[in-house]
């Protein structure tokens, strides 16, 4: 199929290849699929009409047998959707539906041919409103396999620092060998930088960069790859609800363990004790944490299952299958 992936292209504010990239770009063109990559947000930010113009006549000329759009905020004009999917097939990809979707993804379900989700209590309370939603989720794209790799970083978390986890963060710190890799989008003289740079410094092995020096999605691969044991805190950055995040799936293939929230939802692809490891506050997961770094058999075996579980059943290619196979188109 010809595909037209629309995607923001930076990765957490950096000018670096986003994950999205990968699981649009370098999964569909590895399944046999042709991929052009269109950046509209930046082009929207600049010129939203020309970016409107833009995207119709490319689906018009070059004929588009999908249009997969990482939905973000009202970039494209309703009626130029509208158009597209008279056309072809336009598909929304959501992210944060557990606080966006009243006021976000609602609103513009009805104009895309098929509308996806990620979160089972907002498919099933509105799947009879809205006969176009699908439920799908996450996956690791299989690119970054760490198997092989060293683990010479014990405990590693790579990520924004924010409400909850400052607390966290400072605990494990103050405990345990965890390296923290984080960023700042602030400007350098602002008075929230300098309290995000002395917040940065109390917690031991922080890595506070700037925005245009933060790692690439390659570089995150790598150090989840090199790591034992990875914290993968769960709490949404604005609702404060607990997610199913994209990396709980992307570092599935890198030979960690993941160490997370506690969150029921979650059993529903990787099983607890057996192929993640569960925490419910700061000590528990601090307990966890020292125990796997201390027992290396009990960490290898759950890194394993981790890693069979998600190349059996999470990878990108297992999702494409089974949407393309709901709406009608060949994978």
């Amino acid at each position: 199929m010809r595909i037209l992936a629309c995607i923001p292209y930076h990765y957490y504010e950096s000018l670096a290849l986003p994950f999205s990239y990968y699981y649009t770009a370098q999964v569909l063109r590895a399944l046999g699929h042709t991929v052009h990559v269109f950046e509209f947000i930046e082009h929207a930010a600049h010129n939203k009409e020309g970016m409107n113009d833009f995207f119709l006549s490319a689906i018009q000329n070059i004929g588009y047998d999908l249009v997969l759009v990482e939905t973000s905020k009202d970039e494209f004009f309703p009626e130029t959707l509208e158009e597209a999917r008279r056309r072809t097939v336009t598909l929304a990809w959501n992210s944060d539906d557990d606080w966006r979707w009243e006021d976000y993804s609602n609103h513009w379900a009805r104009h895309y041919t098929f509308m996806v989700t990620t979160y089972r209590h907002i498919y099933e309370a509105n799947k009879t409103a809205h006969p176009n939603l699908l439920l799908s989720q996450w996956a690791c794209t299989g690119i970054f396999d760490g198997m092989q790799t060293r683990k010479d970083i014990p405990f590693s978390f790579v990520g924004g620092i924010y409400s909850e986890r400052v607390a966290l963060l400072q605990t494990l710190a103050s405990r345990l060998p965890l390296q923290i890799f984080s960023r700042t989008t602030l400007p350098p003289r602002s008075l929230l930088r300098k309290m995000l740079r002395k917040i940065a410094r109390g917690l031991y092995g922080a890595h506070l960069t700037e925005a245009n020096h933060f790692l690439n999605y390659a570089d995150v691969n790598a150090i989840w790859n090199r790591t034992q044991v990875s914290l993968t805190p769960l709490q949404a950055s604005r609702s404060g609800h607990l997610q199913i995040k994209g990396r709980v799936f992307e570092m599935g293939c890198s030979g960690t363990v993941m160490l997370c929230d506690r969150n029921p939802a979650l059993a529903e692809f990787y099983e607890p004790d057996k192929e993640f490891v569960e925490y419910t506050s700061a000590e528990e997961c601090c307990d966890k944490a020292n125990y796997l770094l201390r027992n290396d058999s009990t960490r290898t075996q759950i890194a394993n299952a981790y890693y069979a579980r998600t190349r059996a059943e999470h990878l990108w290619s297992h999702r494409y299958k089974k949407l393309f196979d709901t709406i009608g188109l060949p994978c």
